[in-house]
């Protein structure tokens, strides 16, 4: 059984949260072809989900990925909030390898819309 590290992140309310990270066992890259990840943002009781994070491969053969939470999903988050990152195997084994607090950074400006 996998233990989930612990990492917190910092969203920007009406901003863009990206976050480029690598998957690693034993402290060498994972080697993540066919894997699969899954990320979310909720609330501490997880009865209300803020997000769902949008996961591009960067380099699958390294486990380097990028993790996007854009705006409008970004202005809609009123709360600190629970994440984690789901990790499924090519054969459908799945594991949480990341899970931590989502910190608000709460912001004010926003673009005025006609």
């Amino acid at each position: 059984m996998i233990q989930p590290a612990r990492y917190d992140i910092t969203i920007p309310q009406r901003g863009t949260f990206r976050k480029r990270m690598r998957l690693k066992a034993d402290g060498v890259p994972l080697i993540a072809t066919g894997y699969q990840l899954v990320a979310q943002v909720w609330n501490r009781q997880r009865t209300t989900k803020f997000a769902d994070g949008v996961i591009t491969w960067i380099d699958q053969a390294t486990g380097l990925f990028e993790l996007v939470i854009q705006y409008p999903v970004t202005r809609l988050i009123t709360q600190n909030g629970q994440w984690d990152l789901m990790v499924i195997e090519p054969g459908g084994d799945r594991y949480f390898w990341l899970e931590g607090t989502a910190f608000l950074d709460r912001n004010y400006s926003e673009p005025v819309t006609p």
